[in-house]
């Protein structure tokens, strides 16, 4: 049976849902598969739904209300639509902003955090509030942050618009992210996020390899899928024809 959805990490604090056909029973199965294989994985995050893979074929409002009912059911929040295809009407039906940048997802993903917390309601991004790209005289360059420590469970280190450098280990339950690839010269046992803005030339490299997840550009493979051989090995993992790929160093 092909998968009716699909999940990426399109930035910090949210997934993207890609549909690939309107069913509604299909898609909170695979869903909650997801949630049994990664506990922590949908439950700090916000879903954005992606109807780009849909067509031209207008799509009933009667079943994206009925998706939107089981996903609240479920926890699984929706905060926006990504721009693209039938997004503009999808938006409509569901009363959600259309997002169309990095930074007007982030803000709809805080805002839905917030909302949770203070039982407020969540606030559209404003366009205004979307901070512009930084532009640099090298394209190439990217600068790199440096924790000379380590990542203890429940604590989270972002590296925006870098690489990260982590001289120590990242405790289960901790998780790292970073823009562009992520370097471990300890233990990762935590959850280790790069290319966390869509860059698919970012890499994941570790001396020892025990993490619960890792991802690259969205993509990303949870413990339970990871090759048993590679545990405790030095790994890179990175992004090939769309599929990621984890290998020895040695």
């Amino acid at each position: 049976m092909s998968s009716a959805a699909e999940l990426r990490f399109i930035q910090l604090g949210a997934l993207s849902l890609r549909l690939n056909a309107i069913d509604v029973d299909q898609i909170i199965s695979e869903l909650l598969t997801h949630q049994q294989q990664a506990p922590d994985l949908m439950t700090r995050a916000r879903l954005v739904l992606d109807v780009s893979q849909l067509g031209d074929e207008p799509i009933a409002e009667t079943d994206l209300q009925a998706l939107a009912a089981a996903l609240n059911e479920h926890k699984l929040g929706l905060v926006g639509v990504v721009a693209g295809g039938q997004a503009a009407a999808v938006a409509s039906a569901l009363r959600l902003p259309v997002l169309r940048s990095v930074g007007e997802i982030r803000l709809a993903a805080a805002d839905a955090r917030r909302a949770q917390t203070t039982n407020e309601p969540a606030e559209s991004p404003a366009q205004d509030d979307v901070a512009a790209p930084v532009e640099t005289e090298d394209a190439d360059y990217r600068p790199t942050r440096f924790i000379d420590r380590t990542i203890r469970s429940g604590q989270q280190v972002y590296a925006r618009d870098a690489d990260l450098v982590v001289v120590g280990s990242v405790s289960p339950g901790a998780e790292i992210i970073a823009d562009g690839s992520i370097h471990v010269y300890g233990t990762l046992r935590g959850r280790a996020l790069a290319g966390a803005t869509g860059d698919e030339q970012a890499r994941v490299f570790c001396r020892d390899f025990r993490a619960e997840l890792v991802s690259v550009a969205g993509h990303y493979k949870v413990l339970e899928a990871l090759p048993e051989g590679l545990k405790g090995s030095a790994v890179q993992v990175w992004l090939q024809d769309g599929q990621l790929k984890l290998d020895p160093l040695d």
